[in-house]
């Protein structure tokens, strides 16, 4: 039962991944991001269905900010480099939703599976408490 939850819990992890790279791949702002080459895109589907997407999310995260920071850190107000920092933020708050996907979806079935068990365990206790009466 408990490999059934982590395994549905990854795939839907996998999907939303997948799906929220599709999604900013056909962005509205798409021109003004940075292109993204098919060796990246590679990694991209390649770590997403080896469950590390989230980590390759943050290194992501992390090169794009380094990116805009050490480019744009002096013109702030251009529309263009607010457009490329919300992208940071939208690539940043993907990966934070990842993990938090992740630890809610293996977490809570995995408790509602042992607090069955122990209730069902306590029932075992009460009928031999009452039959050493």
């Amino acid at each position: 039962m408990t490999i059934v939850v982590v395994l549905f819990s990854n795939l839907l992890i996998t999907l939303f991944d997948i799906f929220s790279y599709a999604y900013e791949f056909k962005s509205p702002e798409r021109p003004i991001l940075p292109k993204i080459s098919k060796l990246e895109w590679f990694f991209r589907v390649l770590f997403t269905c080896l469950l590390i997407g989230t980590v390759f999310r943050y290194y992501e995260a992390l090169k794009h900010g380094y990116i805009y920071r050490k480019k744009y850190h002096n013109t702030i107000n251009d529309k263009k480099v607010l457009k490329l920092i919300q992208h940071y933020f939208y690539i940043l708050l993907t990966a934070i939703w990842m993990r938090v996907m992740e630890c809610w979806l293996e977490s809570a079935p995995q408790l509602i599976l042992q607090l069955s068990i122990l209730i069902d365990e306590s029932k075992n206790l009460d009928k031999l408490y009452s039959a050493s009466k």
